[in-house]
């Protein structure tokens, strides 16, 4: 793209191809690139804490390329993933006028693209969709590959549809004012991608990622090119793309256990730790490589383990959507950079939380 300098971009190669930019200072170019894909009209949907920080670097970008927008604002937090605020978010665009061959602009973090990108598939059976994650949880994450998803009193993201963007824009430089906690999210999952992926990156993280880091790119690049492999393969998440939940299911169930006051990053971290202990257990790392997983996670600031019950983590996690009839599919580590997918009966599952939450590694 002419004019916008200092980015790489990663394809995904989904159904129809996208690409994923990733730089620094993309945010008041957004403008630019919108007009590029040939929109003129795009709906905001975002959060009062971005939309607070970066309205008037969005307008302006948007003013200079004359596309015409309108924003909803939602409460930051995962409890705006909900129905009533889906279905406001669809009220919004029917009472805008809004046309399929528009835009939706996912302009936050994971909560604002699962819950823009699920109104995006359903209204008038799916308009056009862009992400712009201000987080590096949804830039390393949840920005890629076409998950969306709202929340039900029963579960997390058990009402969704699979609805790939037209491209994401994934701006760096965004990152140095988040809150540390929110960036810790990111982290997580960057380990998590590290242990599903490459030896070399996952050590690396040994050195705690900051948010100003040179490294950003480099990490970023890694995980989204990581997960558009897997999605490539399996874009409908019934196989092999299963992997991309390494330590999701036990920290489902904590999130939700928390009523969601542990974020989804520091769930998943301590979800890792378990998963890590329990593949100790069951022999199929050393106890060496399970405290080398545990360690890394805690020298990036992030928890390794939750007071929570086995009993209380079992009775939420068989709400999972990994979970058919008596059995449950869990990912297991084999080593750094090789996991698998194990089905498991439920009964056994209820054991292994137990043994992975007991596992002493000292």
């Amino acid at each position: 793209m002419k004019n916008i300098d200092d980015f790489i971009e990663v394809a995904v190669n989904t159904g129809d191809e996208y690409k994923v930019m990733i730089g620094n200072d993309l945010l008041n170019k957004t403008g630019e690139i919108l007009s590029a894909l040939g929109f003129k009209k795009i709906a905001i949907i975002t959060d009062n804490k971005v939309w607070s920080i970066y309205k008037e670097e969005l307008a302006k970008s948007l003013k200079c390329s004359n596309i015409h927008y309108e924003v909803l604002i939602f409460l930051h937090g995962e409890n705006s993933k909900s129905v009533q605020n889906y279905l406001k978010g669809i009220d919004f665009l029917a009472e805008n006028n809004y046309r399929r061959s528009d835009a939706l602009l996912a302009f936050g973090g994971g909560v604002i693209g699962d819950l823009g990108g699920f109104i995006s598939a359903t209204y008038q059976r799916g308009m056009q969709f862009v992400q712009l994650p201000t987080t590096l949880l949804a830039g390393v994450d949840s920005s890629v590959g076409g998950k969306t998803a709202i929340n039900l009193k029963q579960g997390k993201n058990l009402l969704g549809a699979f609805k790939q963007p037209k491209k994401v824009i994934c701006d760096l430089s965004l990152y140095k004012t988040m809150d540390k906690k929110y960036f810790l999210d990111g982290v997580a999952e960057t380990i998590k991608y590290s242990i599903l992926s490459s030896k070399e990156m996952f050590y690396e993280l040994f050195s705690p990622i900051k948010q100003d880091d040179l490294r950003l790119e480099y990490l970023v690049k890694r995980c989204v090119e990581y997960k558009a492999k897997i999605v490539a393969l399996d874009e409908q998440d019934n196989d092999i793309r299963r992997l991309l939940n390494l330590g999701h299911t036990i920290g489902h169930s904590i999130e939700k256990l928390s009523n969601y006051s542990i974020t989804h990053g520091f769930a998943v971290a301590i979800g890792i730790c378990y998963i890590a202990k329990l593949s100790y257990v069951l022999n199929l790392i050393t106890k060496e490589t399970a405290k080398d997983i545990v360690n890394c996670i805690e020298t990036n600031d992030l928890p390794i383990s939750t007071n929570f019950t086995p009993e209380e983590i079992f009775q939420n996690s068989i709400l999972d959507k990994k979970c058919e009839d008596d059995t449950i599919t869990v990912i297991l580590i084999q080593d750094i950079s090789s996991c698998v997918l194990k089905k498991i009966s439920l009964l056994k599952w209820k054991q292994y939380i137990k043994s992975a939450m007991e596992a002493n590694l000292d």
